[in-house]
């Protein structure tokens, strides 16, 4: 995956600090499979596991609940693939000096986002990283558009979901540039962002041993309630 990402920084004690995304994402994935194992409990766990066994050929007890850990591993690996994006990596830090901004454009543009550093979005704020996430989703697997359970988890893990398919294709018509830092993603530095992007996808996949978006069983609405809490 891509190091130039960032996904959080902050200034504390004097000391600008800055995580990378690949690093946070690695991290909640990790996190989420410790909490399906000791946090949530049998009950919660045969809810969002509740109609694996016939969308697969699983009848095993414990091989539909590690399906279910597998489906949060992937949850937590993905959720804030909308964070690589123009629109979100050209932030400002809410505490951190301007240097740290600046250092972060920096790495950009030596990673090959050419002229990220001088770009100017016309609304940055018309595509938070939640709802990127879900629509970049959309894009890479009939499973997340015939049902977009899992796509509304990633769209509503900081407040609301895009609730309707049209505003989906409404985001990258509208504001392509939010997404690919250029009018359309058939540009050198389109189709960089577009590889960051997808590799990020694969990579939430293979690490949560799916081959493929079709393998993640569709999750019934209390399932995806308690996933979102997750």
């Amino acid at each position: 995956m891509n190091r130039s990402f960032w996904a959080k920084k902050d200034y504390q004690e004097g000391i600008s600090s800055w995580l990378p995304l690949y690093q946070h994402l690695d991290d909640t994935r990790i996190v989420s499979g410790l909490l399906w194992e000791h946090w949530l409990c049998q009950g919660q766990k045969n809810i969002v596991t509740g109609g694996f066994s016939e969308q697969t050929d699983l009848s095993d007890p414990e091989e539909v609940d590690l399906l279910g850990k597998r489906v949060a591993m992937f949850l937590g690996a993905v959720h804030d693939i909308g964070k690589a994006t123009p629109a979100f990596q050209m932030k400002k830090g809410y505490r951190n000096p301007v240097d740290l901004d600046l250092l972060l454009m920096e790495k950009l543009e030596q990673d090959g986002f050419s002229g990220i550093s001088t770009l100017v979005l016309s609304d940055p704020g018309a595509t938070p990283h939640t709802i990127a996430g879900q629509v970049l989703l959309h894009g890479y697997s009939q499973r997340f558009r015939n049902s977009e359970d899992i796509g509304s988890i990633v769209g509503g893990h900081h407040g609301k979901p895009i609730d309707r398919r049209s505003s989906i294709k409404d985001q990258i018509d509208a504001y392509p540039a939010n997404y690919y830092q250029t009018e359309t993603v058939d540009t050198d530095v389109g189709l960089r962002w577009e590889s960051g992007q997808r590799k990020i996808y694969e990579w939430a996949l293979a690490s949560s041993g799916f081959g493929g978006g079709e393998e993640i069983p569709v999750l019934t609405q209390p399932a995806q309630v308690i996933l979102l809490g997750l």
